[in-house]
């Protein structure tokens, strides 16, 4: 891996924050639309509030 600057390093970690940010988010949304067929919009909240 090439060494990287002081400057180039705070990009790659907020670029890599932002990206992990996104995955989460996703893993969210598709938790919420697959648990909404199975389980009523309170049983949902409470699961997810649980995770």
């Amino acid at each position: 891996m090439p060494v990287l600057g002081e400057g180039e390093e705070a990009l790659l970690a907020e670029c890599y924050e932002e990206v992990e940010r996104e995955r989460w988010e996703n893993v969210a949304r598709k938790f919420k639309v697959k648990a909404g067929l199975r389980l009523t919009p309170a049983q949902v909240a409470r699961r997810w509030k649980n995770l």
